[in-house]
């Protein structure tokens, strides 16, 4: 009994056994690769030149026969050939053989036209590989998105080649000598402004020509703008003839048109705002306004920088009120009307810096006017312009009061000051008295001669009180004065 029962046990597992591939079989739900195919005969496949057939070319070509495939993103193809591949899925089951024939593309079939025709070299030179290719391009669109090299270059004659491709393809072409009409082709230049003198620069009509013809910047260098002339009929014509050391040329010229700038065009600011005026009478003075009009204006500010143009003597004001008045430009030959609003200047917008470190003074107690209004000067260069209008007094050796004929409030400075010593005026302590005719015998003559030396060198020293000490074995003196104190100089006689 027990051992009919284990034989029953092994046969109910080997049923078990056999049950499991079925089981599994119903569980996957993968449909077959051949439901999808409509055919699996491609015709041509092409390729480039001597590259190999690979998998993602078959497949295109498959999807492209097999529209039911078009969006299965697991296709691969395997054992290629150059007249079959098999072809299987990962979301599929099964795989299916694809025939096909294989047609390699050649280089030549990009290439239509291999007679170039012209092609235009500086010099009539051998044409480089940039300007064959360019031209290469130019005659064969279908060319433009290969990758291809040009080689064995001569003057009439090249190879194209590619990695992608086994074959090579030989063009032609005619060289012909670059003129200076094949770069300079626009030459009616239109219209050139001018700012001064009766006719543009030749520096304006170079820059007009390389505006017109962005081809002819590299040969900026080289080319030579003749005479500037005026048509005899129409005095806004002009022309000029244009030579080059690189081309032989003969009777080569640019014609425009001119006229110079009208002052409004290089002055297009008229409204110029707060003008700061020093006139008691409140209104802007003649210079005030000009300074006004060339802060407000770049061109204006380039002129009188590169002193291109004297503007305080060009142009005139007239007809000057609290609110307008009138610029002439007799270099223009225009007018313009200007506009701004008067404010009374403050000396204190003259002077802002008030403490005016330390000054040195020759002589007294304090600073001189003269001194203080240097020391002024320094550090408000402004105030140089009232040299005439500005007083200074209080003076102590501190402080001093500043004011102006032309400004109604003054302004308080403080400095700190000390007496100048004579090593600092003389700063060189030497006299050569050599060759003089005086008696260097004679103490007092010698005296006078080396104090009239440093006199003469020295400006500052002759509103000094200084008297000289001798020492004679050492070929030196000793100045003495009492403010200033002492200073040993040397000096040399015969």
């Amino acid at each position: 009994m027990q051992k009919s029962s284990r034989i029953l046990l092994a046969l109910g597992s080997i049923v078990s056994l056999s049950t499991i591939p079925l089981i599994a079989a119903r569980c996957d739900n993968r449909k077959n690769l051949k439901d999808f195919i409509t055919t699996l005969e491609l015709k041509e496949i092409k390729t480039q030149g001597g590259q190999k057939l690979n998998s993602e070319k078959i497949i295109e070509v498959f999807k492209n026969k097999n529209q039911k495939t078009k969006d299965f993103k697991k296709l691969s193809a395997i054992d290629i050939t150059d007249e079959n591949a098999k072809i299987f899925s990962g979301e599929h089951l099964g795989d299916v053989i694809v025939n096909f024939s294989l047609v390699r593309e050649k280089l030549s079939e990009f290439f239509d036209k291999r007679n170039l025709g012209e092609i235009v070299t500086f010099g009539g030179k051998t044409p480089t590989k940039e300007q064959l290719i360019k031209l290469i391009n130019k005659n064969n669109p279908k060319a433009k998105k290969l990758l291809f090299d040009v080689e064995d270059i001569t003057n009439n004659k090249a190879k194209i080649t590619s990695k992608s491709y086994d074959d090579k393809v030989e063009i032609n072409f005619n060289v012909v000598k670059e003129k200076l009409s094949d770069i300079i082709k626009v030459t009616n230049l239109k219209e050139i402004k001018y700012l001064l003198g009766d006719r543009p620069t030749k520096k304006q009509v170079l820059e007009k020509i390389i505006k017109e013809n962005p081809n002819a910047e590299c040969l900026a260098l080289d080319l030579e703008i003749g005479e500037i002339k005026k048509d005899a009929e129409d005095n806004n014509k002009f022309s000029a003839k244009i030579a080059s050391k690189k081309y032989e040329i003969k009777d080569f010229k640019v014609e425009f048109i001119s006229s110079k700038f009208k002052l409004n065009e290089i002055a297009p600011v008229t409204d110029l705002g707060e003008i700061k005026t020093s006139e008691k009478s409140g209104l802007p003075s003649y210079l005030e306004i000009i300074n006004k009009l060339v802060e407000k204006n770049p061109e204006l500010k380039k002129l009188k920088e590169t002193k291109m143009l004297n503007l305080e003597a060009d142009l005139e004001v007239k007809d000057i009120t609290k609110e307008e008045a009138t610029v002439i430009s007799s270099e223009f030959n225009s007018r313009i009307q200007v506009t701004y609003a008067p404010i009374k200047q403050k000396l204190l917008d003259v002077i802002e810096v008030t403490d005016l470190g330390e000054i040195k003074y020759l002589t007294g107690e304090q600073p001189t006017k003269e001194e203080i209004f240097v020391a002024l000067v320094a550090k408000n260069p402004e105030a140089k312009k009232f040299e005439q209008e500005i007083d200074i007094k209080e003076i102590t050796s501190t402080t001093a009061i500043v004011s102006s004929s032309k400004h109604d409030d003054s302004v308080e400075i403080k400095f700190v000051s000390s007496i100048k010593t004579l090593k600092e005026i003389v700063n060189i302590p030497f006299v050569d008295l050599r060759g003089s005719e005086i008696n260097k015998s004679n103490d007092e003559l010698l005296k006078k001669a080396i104090l009239d030396d440093i006199n003469k060198k020295y400006s500052e020293t002759k509103n000094l009180s200084i008297s000289v000490e001798l020492i004679r074995q050492e070929n030196s003196a000793k100045l003495i004065s009492p403010q200033n104190g002492e200073l040993k100089i040397l000096f040399l006689i015969d």
